[in-house]
């Protein structure tokens, strides 16, 4: 009977120390991980790290998970006003849900699906985007890639020209 006693605390802690310490993509206690991927682990990692730069307007670290020549060329503010159709000053993200990791079979690719809950400031308007991270390792490290998804397209320029046409006509009638 004492047995069965120990072998169900010991159970019990088990347990507990799995609730207290686990995650999605494995167990963590302080600075030990234990993880079938810590690729995984990371990537989420990363991936929560960029949006609280994001809501916290800190443009030139969101660049920072890019290689060093591309963060140069990218305006970090002009993607997320074409994603999210809101200047950046507006968007207060109030939410941040890392929803899946997934690491291609290579381990090269990555891609971080995430959920977001976004206030438009001045507005009573809120939205819960879908985004998907695209991540790929070089030289044993992971970087970005915000631009495939956001990067301006050739016609970008010339959609704003016509939009900025439509409005004009449409304040003179």
């Amino acid at each position: 009977m004492r047995k069965i006693h120990v072998i169900v605390a010991v159970l019990a802690v088990l347990c507990l120390a799995l609730f207290l310490f686990g995650s999605r993509y494995g167990f963590k206690m302080g600075n030990i991980m234990i993880a079938p991927s810590g690729d995984k682990k990371l990537l989420e990692q990363l991936s929560h790290s960029f949006w609280e730069d994001i809501q916290f307007k800190d443009f030139d670290t969101a660049a920072s998970y890019h290689e060093p020549e591309i963060q140069k060329t990218l305006d970090i503010g002009y993607l997320l006003e074409r994603l999210f159709m809101v200047k950046p000053e507006y968007l207060d993200i109030r939410n941040i849900e890392i929803q899946e990791v997934d690491i291609d079979s290579s381990g090269d690719r990555g891609r971080v699906r995430t959920k977001l809950l976004l206030h438009i400031l001045n507005t009573k308007k809120t939205k819960e985007p879908k985004c998907i991270l695209y991540w790929y390792k070089k030289n044993n490290k992971w970087f970005m890639r915000l631009e495939s998804s956001l990067r301006p397209v050739e016609e970008d320029e010339e959609k704003k020209k016509n939009r900025r046409k439509k409005r004009a006509i449409e304040k003179i009638y």
